[in-house]
Parts: C-alpha cells; sequence; structure tokens
C-alpha cells in the first residue's frame, strides 16, 4: 500500500516518486550481474539467462557459488557482532542487490528490532526487483 506522494510503502520501503521517471527493462534475455550474484545464493530473481551465465562463470571457476555465499555468511556475522556486541541499530548498505535472505535488515532486526537500515543502490534492475 503506497503513501500517496510520499515516496514510501507501507512496508517501508522507498519509492522513487518523479515527474518522468521511465519503466525499467528488466531485459531478461541478458544476463546481470546482481541476478547472477542472486543465483549464486539461491535467491529466486534470476532467469535463464542469468543462470546460463552464472553456470559458465562456475565451470570456469567451480568456487564462484561458494565465494558469494562466504561473502553472504560474512555479512551475517559482521552484523550479528555489530549489533549484538557492539550496540549498533542503524545500518546503511551501499550497492545493495537484489534482496536474497538472510538480508542486513532480517539478521539485525532479528537480534534488536529498532535497528534501522537503509538500502541504497542506483542499478535500475536492482530498484525495480525491491
Amino acid at each position: 500500500m503506497s503513501d500517496a506522494g510520499t515516496g514510501t510503502t507501507g512496508a517501508g520501503w522507498f519509492t522513487p516518486v518523479a515527474a518522468g521517471v521511465q519503466p525499467v527493462d528488466l531485459n531478461i534475455e541478458v544476463p546481470h550481474p546482481a541476478r547472477m550474484y542472486d543465483y549464486y545464493l539461491g535467491g529466486k530473481e534470476n532467469f535463464p539467462a542469468d543462470r546460463e551465465t552464472a553456470e559458465q562463470a562456475i565451470a570456469a571457476f567451480p568456487n564462484t557459488r561458494n565465494a558469494a555465499r562466504q561473502n553472504r555468511a560474512f555479512l551475517v556475522r559482521a552484523v550479528r557482532h555489530l549489533v549484538g556486541e557492539v550496540g549498533i541499530h542503524q545500518f546503511l548498505d551501499i550497492g545493495t542487490g537484489i534482496p536474497t535472505s538472510p538480508n542486513l535488515h532480517e539478521v539485525a532486526q532479528g537480534i534488536a528490532p529498532d535497528t534501522r537500515v537503509v538500502y541504497a543502490d542506483n542499478d535500475p534492475t536492482v530498484l525495480a526487483l525491491h
């Protein structure tokens, strides 16, 4: 549910509101790095072109999937430490990518529900899938 004119949704996500904003052409026939990363993590926001190209990358670099998953595991460990041990309850995630669980807010708010997260990305594909 959108709050008319404010650019926010009931879920707390920001939706750009500007005159002349054009719809995003996701072009699912062309692989996209954010959707490929989503595929490596086992997400659902990817298409055949993304999966095929990701599999080619995995064939050339067999640890690609593991590297992506280890990167996500590091995010989870770091956020748990920062929220639980250090007491940080505000985060700015720059270069968000496609939301694949567990995402930063899921980890942080699982420890401290009052934690606030701002996601920022300038990739139209990522913004369209948020």
